[in-house]
């Protein structure tokens, strides 16, 4: 009996065993393979969309996508199996060689770049049958015998997998959010039909209804004149350079950050002084922090002077409003139709993962503008992180802001008080670098890390909050006033002013270099803690200097009519530009290739693109809720006015 139930139980091993050896998966691979051997065209076709060992891998060229529409369009009918259909995966995994200098980089995939080890990519095709652990059967399988090599533990079959997708349907989220899309195109059209049919018979317009036309919102955003005659027209041009400046930036970092076939050049290319230019792009968050809190201090000084109170119920609602309106419709977007815009094989990689997934998860963190403490590493798309740290510095400003306004007259003390709290945000990003030793360098492999200290931490970006502060008093207290400066001051100041902003350019290049380990920790320590101040100091001046009118042709230039729609657009754009960019660079069917030229192009084609959407975001989202809030207080206002008790008029 023993040996009876013992052959049996041998025989459900076996059939257990044949059935998993026999999967569909299997069974259709070997169908493959053996139409393949016959020269059958379809089994050709199939093959044909495979990757290979890419060309020129030292060069820097670690991938080889494959033809990845072919894989997920192919489909086979077939008698002796199943339908056959294209499953696209990117398999990547290290390969050891040994290139010039010991340097094989690709830093987005590669943790370590300066190892002799690069990840490579290679796009294979496998039937849709195939499950994801069979696949990581099949792909070491495959390496094994081709390159004697195998896939990593970590490697994830759901992030670099990818097949076609059909029949879409719509979940209650979607449902909700073109729901929503439609309310507000319908208001759109009937806000713009009530102004213009109000504005051809000769009637005057209700603010209130007009809040969503497009007329009059197109009119504010692109017209080439100030707002108001105290419109510093100036800031525009400083606004406007500098959200260029970062998109500039972002474009040639995507050269860094995604496969690029030449990428060893592109690294050459930023040991280079010219290269500075971009690697400075940082500087642009803290021009915007500067300029955020300038106008905040100018704000909050006049509103002082004229009630001698603050409320700041309405100061933090109406900037939480004004910018969380146009966050939360990009987030909602994002969680509910941004996966399925495009496809490509860093798809699922870059916008499930890196976007939706993590914008799912954390949108509360980011709404409630917290999310640099609570979730630093999975911030729903990295730019946010301005906006959070920009939230933080505003709600915490009036605890500065009004002791200054008090004791406006007591300059002595007033403006060593905000070069102090100043101090103690440079001597916290100099102990951040100095004690956990993290590099300026770009290619540094702590860079994540270095970020969430340095970056992302809201005391790290006090100093450029606190150097508007100081802008703003000075421009408070010579508000109406001329002052004449001699002309070695005015050499003297402008000096500095060059000196500081080439000296952040220009004082970052030994850093930069490959040798950067060579050089002290104390000197990278000391250029970060010390360029943000230096930096703002000398923007503070151009303001300084343009506010009394002793600027000459850099008023001119920086007054310029064409900067006024790039300026008034700026929030969208920073807040699209990068959400776009991704797109782009995701549904990539192959490595890119770089020049100072392409990058140049690549620019004006994103920022041509960024535009366009940021002008149709800003007219459904931002314009709207903008005129609607101005409704609100102005209806606030007139309400006060009216239950004020008039005095009782003069007998005499």
């Amino acid at each position: 009996m023993e040996a009876y139930f013992g052959k049996i139980l041998i025989f459900v091993v076996f059939l257990i065993t044949s059935i998993k050896c026999e999967s569909q998966c299997s069974i259709q691979n070997q169908h493959i393979e053996d139409s393949y051997n016959q020269g059958l065209l379809w089994a050709r076709e199939f093959r044909d969309s495979w990757g290979k060992l890419p060309a020129g891998i030292y060069s820097g060229n670690y991938f080889d996508f494959g033809h990845f529409d072919q894989c997920i369009n192919f489909k086979h009918n077939s008698n002796a199996v199943s339908d056959i259909k294209g499953q696209y995966c990117l398999l990547m995994f290290s390969y050891q060689h040994r290139i010039q200098n010991d340097v094989a980089v690709q830093p987005y995939f590669a943790p370590d770049p300066h190892s002799s080890e690069a990840n490579i990519g290679i796009g294979y095709c496998f039937p849709q049958a195939c499950s994801h652990d069979e696949i990581l059967e099949v792909g070491n399988s495959t390496l094994l015998r081709l390159l004697d090599i195998q896939l990593p533990s970590s490697y994830q079959p759901d992030l670099f997998c990818s097949v076609k997708r059909d029949n879409f349907k719509f979940n209650a989220l979607q449902i909700s959010a073109v729901t929503i899309c439609c309310v507000l195109i319908i208001l759109i059209i009937l806000s713009s039909s009530y102004e213009v049919s109000r504005n051809i018979l000769g009637h005057p317009v209700n603010h209130l209804f007009a809040s969503f036309s497009v007329y009059s919102n197109s009119k504010i955003i692109m017209t080439m004149k100030p707002l108001s005659d105290k419109d510093m027209v100036f800031l525009h041009g400083i606004r406007a350079i500098t959200i260029i400046w970062i998109v500039f930036g972002h474009t040639h970092l995507t050269y860094y950050n995604l496969p690029t076939i030449n990428s060893l050049v592109f690294f050459e290319y930023i040991k280079t002084i010219q290269a500075t230019i971009i690697l400075t792009g940082t500087m642009g968050v803290d021009t915007f922090f500067f300029m955020s809190s300038l106008l905040l201090t100018m704000s909050v000084f006049r509103e002082l002077d004229r009630t001698k109170r603050l409320n700041l119920i309405m100061l933090y609602l109406k900037r939480y409003i004004r910018i969380t309106v146009p966050l939360a419709a990009m987030i909602f977007f994002v969680t509910t139709f941004y996966f399925h815009l495009s496809d490509g094989p860093l798809w699922n990689m870059l916008i499930k993962k890196l976007a939706t997934d993590y914008c799912q998860k954390w949108w509360w963190s980011t709404l409630l503008y917290v999310g640099n403490f609570v979730n630093p590493k999975q911030l729903c798309f990295g730019h946010s992180w301005y906006l959070l740290v920009d939230m933080q510095l505003y709600f915490l400003s009036p605890i500065i802001l009004y002791p200054l306004w008090r004791f406006r007259k007591h300059f002595k003390v007033m403006i060593p008080m905000i070069f102090f709290i100043t101090s103690l945000a440079m001597i916290y990003v100099y102990l951040a670098m100095y004690l956990k030793e993290f590099r300026v360098a770009l290619v540094d492999k702590r860079g994540t890390e270095k970020d969430a200290y340095t970056y992302y931490a809201t005391p790290a970006r006090l100093d450029s909050w606190m150097m508007g502060i100081f802008t703003g008093y000075i421009l408070y207290a010579l508000d109406g006033k001329v002052v004449k400066f001699s002309r070695h001051t005015l050499a003297l100041c402008w000096t500095l002013c060059a000196v500081g902003i080439l000296g952040v350019a220009i004082g970052q290049y030994p850093l930069q270099q490959e040798n950067y380990m060579d050089n002290s920790i104390h000197a990278d320590a000391i250029y970060s803690a010390f360029r943000r101040v230096c930096w703002c100091l000398s923007i503070s001046w151009i303001v300084i200097a343009c506010h009394q009118n002793c600027a000459g042709f850099i008023k001119k230039f920086l007054s310029l009519s064409l900067w006024l729609p790039v300026s008034k657009l700026s929030y969208c754009i920073y807040l699209l530009h990068l959400p776009i960019q991704l797109v782009l660079l995701s549904s990539l069917r192959q490595p890119q290739h770089f020049t100072d030229v392409r990058g140049v192009h690549k620019f004006f084609g994103d920022f041509g693109i960024i535009f366009a959407v940021a002008f149709v975001f800003a007219l459904m989202f931002e314009y709207p809720t903008l005129r609607l809030m101005k409704v609100f207080i102005d209806s606030r206002n007139a309400a006060k006015q009216s239950w004020v008790v008039p005095k009782p008029v003069s007998q005499s």
